[in-house]
């Protein structure tokens, strides 16, 4: 028997369940393929490693971080509470990743809510209208660009979409079938997409409880029940099921809330940030704030939806018009159910207006290539998309009908529509994938020396704050397990560095650090390294930078800064190598000239800055910047390898260990004991490091 003997054989609804099954691997497969090849080192949305971080603290049995130093160890978007730090989001996002790390890897939870998100549209399309329309949606749904790139990423709109859309079949089953089953289940999937996400629940269930409440107020209007037989039918049985399913979602929020934040009706994000919540009036989160009037509202929506739906639905605006016409055809024919999707529609637009979300990912209103939604698209509209991937299928099925009836030749004109169709697809998938391969083939770059480098565990890496105080913003591929007892661990350079050696002190420790700007959209990948530091301890602290001779220099100035005192130094020409000297006790620290008999005392701060400023002309100049992380403890002094750059502009500073320029000074440090004995020498030089230790004590 071949293959389509065998498919014959099958009965339709057999037929129809293997084809959902194919759609479903092709969707496990897209979602593989796009989160690897596209996003290995995450995407620009940081909040991938927030939901990251949540799944592996889940896996460990937690809801909050206790980290050894808290400002050093701070992740994205966590709230330092009073019981420990926790994420501004709620946990089943993160739970069905923390299923595909439990198994193997994240990205097997992901692909299987992908897969899930394309079943539970084909079967809402086919409830409202038939199985040929169930199987067209699917594809449209693969086919739609903003779906194609949430599958590869860990971000919580694909999951909330399955519980949104499962809660709509399941809904529609319970009305056409009368199953107080199918009730409960809806209930529970709303219960749980609030639990996800609340307000994108609410939006998308305005519609379903206008239905619900019209439904009952209907059978009393038409005075067919007395109000016992109503309140014992299996219409009100239905409601109540749902209602209670959904409460348990609801109840389950508010005590997720009152956990965490103390406050039953403070929700983690506000927490994070007070005025980040919906509606209109001044809204702000992470220093980054705005007067969302309403006129801006319209604006930045009107914007948000012109982009969605040329660029970022099945086959673009084509596909969009094909949704508008399926539309029409749901109004022409009173489909209630379709009508209903409708309305889910109006509320996600609606609703999404007064978010001022809409506004952030925008970027530039005046340009449609800005902000996020270039990269990522609006995916606060994310159910938008699966229905209109509905609606799509519904007028491509019904103009199939007219064009089959209506033209002589209809397979052909079919054919040319598909070609347009495809041609659509192609363009509008193309640009988004090729646009964050660009981003990822940058933080390929940067991450490079941290998968390559010879890293002697267990270690410490320091990292800068690129963004802020803050871990996992940008480095999202650096994170911490849950407890800080992996082999290697990444900290906050600025943050209390001593405090990190001494939690740490049996470690190794590294610093990250790189040229240029970390901006992953500018075509100019940053130049990295990982260089090993050391923590210089003694008595006394000896630190001689020795600058290289410059004929053209005309002078030489240094700003040393410590502490809330700056102190200046002039030094004539460069016409052979000049050293500047620190020298620290428990004490005072002082600087100066080496030929100076009598060098000036600064502030002793956790960080010392000296800058020297070679000027080769009226205006013109380069500098060298030097960081010294010190430290006073029980008459002992200690010191991290210093950080050294060279600047072209003061804009424009690269690490010495990035190699990039042979011009660099040459530091060495020494620590002493009090009997003048050296305890440890370590001395650098352009394009190397050489350490030696030794111990007369």
């Amino acid at each position: 028997m071949n293959v389509a003997e065998w498919w014959k054989r099958r009965t339709p609804t057999q037929q129809y369940r293997l084809q959902q099954i194919c759609l479903a691997v092709v969707a496990i497969g897209v979602s593989v393929a796009v989160n690897n090849a596209v996003f290995p080192h995450r995407s620009l949305n940081h909040d991938e490693a927030v939901y990251l971080q949540q799944a592996e603290m889940l896996l460990h049995g937690q809801l909050r971080l206790y980290p050894p130093v808290e400002s050093a160890f701070r992740p994205w978007f966590f709230v330092d509470g009073p019981g420990g730090m926790y994420p501004k989001y709620a946990p089943l996002p993160a739970a069905v990743f923390a299923t595909g790390m439990l198994i193997w890897d994240p990205v097997l939870g992901l692909a299987a809510v992908v897969a899930g998100v394309v079943l539970a549209t084909t079967h809402l399309a086919r409830v409202i209208s038939n199985a040929q329309t169930g199987l067209l949606s699917g594809i449209c749904v693969l086919g739609s660009p903003l779906f194609i790139i949430h599958s590869g990423v860990f971000l919580p709109y694909v999951v909330t979409s399955l519980l949104t859309v499962s809660f709509a079949v399941w809904y529609v089953q319970a009305e056409k079938l009368a199953s107080i089953v199918y009730a409960i289940a809806a209930g529970g999937a709303i219960g749980a997409a609030f639990f996800a996400r609340p307000y994108t629940a609410v939006i998308f269930a305005a519609p379903f409880l206008t239905h619900a409440i019209g439904s009952v107020a209907y059978r009393l209007r038409q005075n067919t029940d007395t109000l016992s037989e109503l309140l014992s039918s299996n219409l009100i049985y239905r409601r109540l099921s749902a209602c209670f399913t959904g409460g348990l979602g609801v109840i389950c929020t508010l005590v997720y809330n009152r956990f965490l934040t103390g406050k039953t009706l403070v929700f983690p994000y506000l927490a994070f940030a007070p005025q980040d919540g919906i509606g209109f009036g001044y809204r702000e989160i992470a220093g980054h704030g705005v007067d969302y009037t309403p006129e801006l509202a319209l604006s930045a929506n009107t914007h948000v939806l012109e982009i969605l739906v040329t660029e970022w639905t099945i086959a673009g605006a084509f596909g969009s018009l094909l949704a508008g016409y399926g539309l029409l055809t749901i109004w022409h024919r009173r489909q209630q159910w379709g009508m209903l999707l409708g309305g889910v529609l109006l509320t996600n637009i609606i609703g999404n207006t007064a978010f001022w979300g809409n506004y952030n990912i925008a970027g530039s209103l005046a340009q449609r290539s800005d902000g996020l939604i270039s990269y990522l698209g609006p995916y606060y509209h994310f159910d938008v998309v699966l229905l209109i991937a509905i609606f799509a299928a519904i007028g491509a099925v019904r103009g199939w009908h007219r064009l089959h009836t209506r033209i002589d030749q209809p397979r052909v004109v079919l054919v040319c529509l598909m070609l347009i169709f495809a041609g659509g697809i192609s363009v509008s998938i193309q640009q988004p994938i090729e646009r964050n391969t660009a981003v990822s083939d940058e933080l390929a770059s940067a991450y490079a020396p941290v998968d390559s480098a010879a890293i002697t565990s267990p270690a410490v890496v320091m990292l800068p704050p690129s963004y802020g105080p803050w871990l996992n913003h940008p480095f999202q591929q650096l994170r911490n397990e849950p407890g800080y007892n992996s082999t290697v661990v990444y900290a906050l350079a600025s943050q209390e560095p001593f405090s990190v050696i001494d939690e740490f002190s049996q470690y190794r420790f590294y610093r990250y650090v790189y040229a240029g700007s970390w901006n992953p959209t500018d075509a100019e990948p940053v130049r990295a390294a990982i260089e090993p530091v050391s923590v210089h301890r003694g008595d006394r602290l000896t630190t001689r930078i020795q600058i290289p001779a410059d004929n053209a220099a005309q002078d030489v100035s240094v700003r040393v800064h410590g502490g809330e005192q700056t102190t200046y130094y002039q030094r004539g020409t460069l016409k052979s190598p000049k050293q500047f000297e620190l020298i620290a006790d428990s004490n005072t620290i002082r600087v100066g000239w080496d030929s100076e008999s009598s060098k000036a005392q600064v502030e002793f701060g956790e960080e010392l800055i000296i800058q020297i400023f070679v000027q080769t002309g009226q205006a013109s100049g380069y500098s060298y910047r030097l960081q010294l992380s010190l430290d006073r403890t029980n008459g002992e002094v200690r010191a991290l390898t210093p950080l050294v750059h060279r600047c072209t502009v003061p804009t424009r500073c690269v690490p010495s260990a990035v190699g990039e320029s042979k011009q660099t000074p040459e530091v060495r440090v020494r620590t002493t004991s009090a009997e003048g004995n050296i305890s440890h020498d370590w001395r650098s030089t352009s394009m190397s490091r050489d350490r030696t230790e030794r111990n007369s004590r």
